[in-house]
């Protein structure tokens, strides 16, 4: 896959142990290294068989929307 230099990039990596969610890793792309920059784990919480999130993770990937960051990946159904 090709990247566009001008261009900002934001990944959100799933991290599965054992064919279970675990966690959520956000990452972006590094303009000195032109590689990517993790920003922060957020753990998958499951209460009453729902999976949950942090807010704050929510957050930032608002900041990054509103910074002009281009996501990749699909959506999932939880």
């Amino acid at each position: 896959m090709y990247y566009y230099k001008d261009k900002k990039y934001a990944l959100i990596m799933k991290v599965k142990e054992k064919d279970r969610l675990i966690s959520y890793k956000v990452m972006k792309t590094d303009v000195d290294t032109l590689g990517w920059e993790t920003l922060n784990v957020y753990d998958v919480y499951e209460i009453g068989g729902k999976m949950y999130i942090d807010e704050e993770m929510i957050r930032l990937i608002n900041c990054l929307i509103f910074e002009g960051y281009e996501f990749f990946g699909k959506k999932e159904k939880y």
